[in-house]
């Protein structure tokens, strides 16, 4: 299925989009995450070159860190570009910040 990172903006944009499976998308997009070690993965997509995919990898890390400690721990070591930090909708300096500490 195809999933848009959100905000998904009003006309669809194919730069933001990613190709999942329905279990995926589902907590991707917000839903219940049944089982967290299944997104060990996330220790190679999170590295990806290709800012959809390590946006969406950011994502569910953020939301995997407050219960599992390796998803904290992958955060801290990733360094996020421009257009990383553009589709998670970060701050240019609340990332600066977090590169920094």
């Amino acid at each position: 299925m195809t999933f848009e990172l959100p905000p998904a903006p009003t006309e669809p944009d194919f730069g933001r989009c990613l190709m999942l499976c329905s279990d995926c998308a589902n907590e991707l997009g917000g839903g219940a995450i049944a089982n967290p070690e299944r997104w060990r993965c996330l220790n190679n997509s999170a590295w990806s070159e290709t800012a959809p995919v390590q946006a969406a990898a950011v994502l569910v890390l953020r939301r995997l860190a407050e219960n599992s400690p390796w998803a904290g721990e992958l955060l801290e070591q990733l360094h996020l570009e421009a257009d990383t930090r553009i589709l998670l909708g970060d701050e240019p300096e609340e990332a600066e910040e977090a590169e920094s500490d």
